[in-house]
């Protein structure tokens, strides 16, 4: 569902987190509280999407070039990384790829220095 109870005639939609295809179709479902009808529109084309990589830190909080991170040298670093694509959702774990300055520091989804 993307919306509900709305009183507008129109309704924008992000479509970032909605599956791609060449076949999408849209639903409306308006109601009185008593009857309800539906409409159907398309089939269209709805562009497919890259997958989205996210990095979190030790509370859970997101980090990024936003919402960087700064520790001590002493300090131990503790990363949780989550995917997620549009078509397939989450992406399993042992398919993150964890790169520090250009070399490969494994294939799951923590990394820990």
């Amino acid at each position: 569902m993307l919306a509900s109870n709305i009183t507008e005639r129109s309704l924008r939609v992000p479509t970032e987190r909605l599956p791609g295809g060449d076949k999408a179709l849209v639903e409306v479902t308006v109601s009185d509280g008593l009857h309800s009808s539906k409409a159907v529109a398309g089939p269209f084309e709805l562009p497919r999407h890259a997958p989205e990589a996210l990095i979190y830190d030790r509370s859970g909080r997101a980090l990024g070039p936003q919402a960087p991170a700064a520790i001590a040298q002493s300090q131990a670093l503790e990363l949780r990384g989550y995917g997620y694509d549009a078509e397939d959702g989450q992406i399993p774990s042992p398919s993150l790829q964890w790169t520090l300055t250009g070399a490969t520091a494994g294939s799951w989804n923590g990394f820990r220095k």
